[in-house]
């Protein structure tokens, strides 16, 4: 191929390039990650005043707090959360090595899923959502400065389920 030729077409390759921008911009939606609010303002949360730290979980199960998501979760049987953890103490938490974990009302353990999970059913999916009556999430882990556990954080999900309905 000679130069010429090479040069317009990385020439054309590019422009084609440009032009796909816009359209893929376009089709994609972007994530915006909601603002975080103390835990104890989220109806399902524990909270530990001796220890100075809360924690709270807001289930992504409704439409309209589904839609920030680009693919329907539900869909192919997962369940975003939005896990808060608040201290309101003046020394330092360690989060690294915490540990989460949702136990379903039938007992059933669920751990976060990985990212090659939620690839693997992006590609192959299947209906497996369960229900929030009845499970509670568990969190562990999580150190006070001095590298002493903190007591588990266990959140009942019935009360983000019988929480009052906000109004926009």
């Amino acid at each position: 191929m000679s130069r010429a030729r090479l040069r317009v077409w990385i020439q054309l390759v590019t422009i084609a390039a440009i032009a796909m921008v816009p359209s893929m911009a376009f089709a994609a939606k972007g994530f915006a990650m909601p603002p975080a609010l103390p835990a104890k303002n989220y109806p399902a949360h524990d909270q530990h005043p001796t220890e100075a730290v809360s924690v709270a979980v807001d289930p992504y199960d409704l439409a309209d707090k589904a839609n920030i998501f680009s693919v329907h979760y539900s869909e192919i049987g997962f369940l975003p959360i939005f896990v808060v953890i608040t201290n309101d103490g003046n020394q330092p938490v360690e989060l690294s090595g915490m540990k989460a974990q949702m136990v379903t009302a039938n007992r059933a353990k669920l751990s976060p899923a990985a990212d090659e999970d939620i690839s693997r059913r992006l590609t192959r999916p299947s209906a497996n959502t369960n229900p929030l009556a009845g499970a509670h999430f568990y969190l562990t882990g999580v150190r006070d400065a001095k590298g002493n556990e903190l007591m588990y954080f266990e959140v009942p999900l019935e009360k983000y389920l019988s929480a009052p309905a906000k109004s926009n």
